[in-house]
């Protein structure tokens, strides 16, 4: 077994904080290395403590004034970056990805899906909620077609339903390494940088409409 994945949360909710801890607690592979809801106290421990992976609260990162993403990133190299959204929140996912956010989570999502989502960013995937991506299936927006391929637009409600190349190889019965190029294909027909994004994009417009 490797080592344990190391995680610092910047949230000002001490009470979510742990009751956080205690429902991965039992997961052997992640730790947690502290917590804290001001910016230059989070900096300060991601220098010394260097944490695999960062977990921030949306507002800690879009308040206006506060210390950047990549500010924590530069002091600590390899760190993820991921960000609670709270059910009721709103913000512009490409002005998170702009800053550097590798991921994003729903406060109320179950421990395994925290679980899934931290073991995600350590293997240098893009994770959002699978809920995240079903509010945006619901938005009533339209585009063209964009020429998606009947297996593209399979694969990326694949993607939206949170499922992982290998899940979406057994369901289509294709290698991995087809999955992997059918999206790339599709994230440039989009013009976006990543599944997840292509994902969101094809679904808020309604491309992938049966």
């Amino acid at each position: 077994m490797g080592e344990a994945i190391r995680v610092l949360v910047g949230i000002n909710d001490p009470i979510f904080y742990h009751a956080l801890q205690a429902s991965l607690a039992q997961h052997d592979q992640i730790t947690f290395i502290g917590h804290s809801g001001e910016g230059t106290s989070l900096l300060i421990m991601c220098g010394e403590r260097r944490p695999d992976v960062l977990i921030l609260d949306l507002h800690l990162v879009m308040s206006t004034g506060k210390i950047t993403i990549q500010a924590y990133k530069q002091v600590t190299p390899g760190l993820k970056a991921m960000v609670i959204f709270a059910d009721q929140d709103c913000a512009s996912l490409s002005h998170l990805r702009q800053q550097g956010v590798d991921g994003v989570i729903l406060q109320s999502d179950p421990p395994e899906k925290w679980l899934e989502a931290i073991a995600a960013l350590t293997q240098n995937e893009r994770w959002l909620s699978s809920r995240l991506t079903q509010s945006f299936l619901e938005a009533p927006k339209h585009a063209p077609d964009h020429d998606l391929s009947k297996r593209e637009k399979i694969i990326l409600r694949l993607v939206a339903a949170g499922k992982r190349d290998k899940e979406i190889a057994r369901h289509l019965q294709i290698s991995p390494r087809t999955v992997r190029y059918d999206l790339a294909n599709a994230c440039q027909k989009l013009g976006v940088q990543s599944r997840i994004e292509a994902a969101v994009y094809a679904a808020s417009h309604h491309l992938l409409d049966p």
